[in-house]
């Protein structure tokens, strides 16, 4: 394998090289932005190498291989990955799209977001798109199921979520893990009785997203934002701390997810916790509970 720069792969190609040039990156990427003449199949997929064999078929071509920059390993991981297919004229463009413009060479795509795309100002979820799903447990077993949201709005300022504020119809809560209808319908039942949400004195929960802020080190893949946020439940109103894994999706939409996780007790619910009652044995129920959220704008 042979390393190349931005200046020796522009002399190749003003010199009429017959290397052929290999963006790895998504689709999404390669139509923001890519070298003129580059082809494209993204390394995270698993036909990766079968879409290499599709576009340059020749094992002897030489190919430099690039990806989006010095600190992402796409060039190198692809290289690998052709060097076993028995490509054998491997040229790794690890500086990448990042040292292409950097030395001021031109590209071809769409760029980036335009400045219209960019979101500023209050958004309504989308209903169809946004989802909860609960997670409730004792010592060794658990039962999940989704609850629906009633309406919501995420608050933005310059594509950086801000606030926000979420209705949820506590009415609507369902258990996905019971198959029997009747121990289905009896769960449900005691869910919605006084023991745990109280639903029919409170129908609705509420979240708001009270402050935001970056998590150090955050990135794609992990938590990157910090919200300070207000849960009401059975009337009572707590603060909760929750890291959110907010951005683009690879449609352009903005969207977040968390795990929102609080003592029921401190709710008002106190059935089968060991902090109001001793000696439960099968009767015992974990004080937390998990909310998974999926929000999309």
């Amino acid at each position: 394998m042979t390393f190349v720069f931005s200046r020796q792969v522009q002399e190749w190609r003003q010199g009429g090289s017959p290397a052929a040039v290999l963006d790895v990156r998504t689709p999404e990427e390669y139509t923001k932005a890519h070298l003129a003449g580059a082809v494209n199949a993204c390394v995270f997929e698993v036909s990766f190498v079968e879409q290499v064999r599709r576009l340059i078929p020749d094992l002897s071509t030489p190919i430099v291989v690039y990806g989006e920059g010095p600190h992402s390993l796409e060039s190198t991981e692809a290289v690998r990955q052709l060097a076993e297919a028995g490509y054998t004229q491997l040229m790794n463009f690890p500086g990448g799209l990042l040292e292409w413009r950097t030395d001021g060479l031109p590209t071809l795509g769409e760029h980036s977001v335009s400045k219209a795309e960019i979101r500023n100002g209050p958004s309504p979820i989308d209903l169809t798109e946004s989802r909860a799903e609960w997670f409730g447990r004792n010592l060794l077993n658990r039962h999940h199921g989704t609850i629906a949201f009633r309406s919501g709005t995420l608050e933005f300022k310059e594509d950086w979520l801000v606030g926000g504020e979420f209705v949820v119809d506590m009415d609507s809560i369902r258990c996905v893990d019971i198959t029997d209808p009747a121990a289905n319908q009896g769960l449900i039942r005691h869910l919605r009785s006084p023991d745990f949400f109280a639903v029919e004195a409170f129908p609705e929960a509420r979240l708001v997203i009270k402050k935001t802020g970056p998590v150090p080190g955050g990135r794609p893949g992990i938590p990157n934002l910090h919200l300070l946020c207000e849960l009401t439940l059975r009337g009572v109103t707590r603060e909760l701390a929750v890291a959110a894994s907010a951005g683009r999706t690879p449609e352009g939409r903005l969207g977040a997810q968390a795990v929102l996780a609080f003592d029921r007790t401190d709710f008002g619910s106190a059935y089968g916790s060991s902090r109001f009652y001793q000696n439960l044995g099968r009767h015992l129920v974990n004080d937390l509970v998990e909310i998974h959220v999926r929000l999309v704008a």
